[in-house]
């Protein structure tokens, strides 16, 4: 099972692409995270039907390494695939636990590299 952290709108929640590792939302407070996402995520990110090659690579690269920074603490591209309780466990302690906030990610990407694989993802994408 893929959970997304905290919804659909999870994948275009950045608000800045230098600082997206350390997106973070309130839980158990109902936020308006629809608006929230619409009125603070990036302009370009709104809607899906205009992303091009270019986004989606970007978006996905981030989710990749957000992912990777919530299990390991370092906000790289992961060579391996992570097992989503072991994702759910670290959103638990380091966030949930700690500063009672869940941060953003998207379980969209997550699939994507669990079913090609880190080196075929790395070859589809732009890895910085």
């Amino acid at each position: 099972m893929y959970i997304s952290y905290p919804m659909v709108e999870a994948l275009k929640h950045i608000e800045e692409i230098d600082c997206f590792k350390d997106l973070c939302v309130k839980y158990k407070t109902n936020i308006k995270y629809k608006n929230l996402v619409h009125t603070r995520g990036l302009s370009h990110l709104h809607n899906f039907n205009k992303y091009d090659q270019i986004i989606w690579n970007q978006v996905i690269l981030c989710h990749l390494k957000k992912m990777y920074f919530i299990v390991f603490d370092s906000y790289v591209f992961p060579q391996e695939i992570i097992i989503q309780s072991i994702i759910f466990i670290r959103q638990l302690e380091n966030f949930i636990n700690k500063v009672q906030k869940v941060a953003v990610l998207s379980a969209f990407p997550i699939f994507l590299f669990d079913y090609f694989g880190a080196m075929q993802m790395k070859n589809r994408l732009v890895i910085n």
